[in-house]
């Protein structure tokens, strides 16, 4: 098996972890979801309303998913200011890569 090299890229921190605060559409209740990338890559998203439990996805994961950036180093031209996410302003990341 040749030997493999690697390489670190910038992300969002969002890209592995995110969570939101989404009102439900009768405005009188508001759900936690959680956004998660494994390392496998793998996404997995959390909602605790009824919706998610029996049905597995909701609109709340849905807007949640909508809302998260995805900024990724290797895949977007914006450059890293000051540390921060260049599309969000948030935390940034590094991850390793085998190539």
């Amino acid at each position: 098996m040749p030997e493999l090299d690697t390489i670190s890229v910038a992300q969002c921190a969002q890209l592995s972890h995110a969570e939101y605060l989404i009102p439900s559409s009768n405005g009188r209740d508001t759900y936690f979801v959680t956004l998660d990338t494994l390392p496998s890559g793998e996404q997995i998203a959390e909602c605790g309303c009824p919706g998610a439990k029996y049905h597995g996805k909701c609109k709340h994961i849905k807007e949640a998913e909508s809302k998260a950036c995805t900024w990724h180093s290797q895949f977007d031209e914006e450059q890293i200011e000051e540390g921060k996410c260049p599309r969000c302003g948030g935390p940034i990341e590094y991850v390793r890569f085998a190539v």
